[in-house]
């Protein structure tokens, strides 16, 4: 009995360090799941039942991927962007709002809603990446999780690998200089 309560008292662990997980972890599992369904999807023939469970568990998703973008833009444009007065928290919002507009891009159904999104997103990331440059160094975290995204957003929804492969190169080298010209200061 006593090892039966210990595996449930761990079980519960996991199921609390399961839901405990960030928002912007789960959205990416959200996210990858999504993408895996609509390559099934595009693959070989598929059973018409597969086909039917697959799309009803894709609108799922959808719903859940949209609303908790939603939440997330709507607690940092209400709670959190007003009060945030440092240039990295500033950052990090605009990064933040960026990701999850970028999430809403990749599961949008209409055109227009695509583009809106899209062009939303690249603003911001754009906005974002301006204020890294002047106010966080070359090697800082945001600024290279910054780069990340922006990287991906050109890769997933402009789908232009050239973009992205000069961002990230952009950003190798400016990482480099920075560290040359620590080398030289010690």
């Amino acid at each position: 009995n006593n090892n039966n309560n210990n595996n449930n008292n761990n079980n519960n662990n996991n199921t609390n360090n399961n839901n405990n997980n960030s928002i912007s972890g789960n959205n990416k599992r959200m996210k990858k799941c999504y993408g895996f369904i609509s390559q099934c999807c595009a693959e070989g023939p598929i059973k018409y039942t597969d086909i039917l469970r697959t799309m009803s568990y894709r609108r799922k998703l959808e719903v859940e991927i949209k609303n908790t973008c939603e939440v997330i833009m709507k607690l940092l444009q209400t709670h959190v962007v007003p009060h945030t007065t440092s240039a990295e928290g500033r950052i990090f919002c605009l990064k933040v709002q960026a990701d999850a507009t970028t999430y809403l891009t990749i599961i949008s159904n209409d055109l227009s809603e695509f583009e809106k999104n899209k062009e939303k997103a690249k603003h911001m990331y754009t906005q974002a990446i301006y204020s890294a440059d002047v106010e966080l160094q070359p090697t800082h975290p945001l600024r290279l999780s910054l780069c990340l995204s922006y990287a991906d957003f050109y890769e997933e929804v402009e789908k232009s690998t050239t973009e992205a492969n000069k961002l990230i190169k952009n950003t190798c080298n400016s990482v480099l200089a920075e560290m040359g010209t620590q080398g030289e200061r010690v």
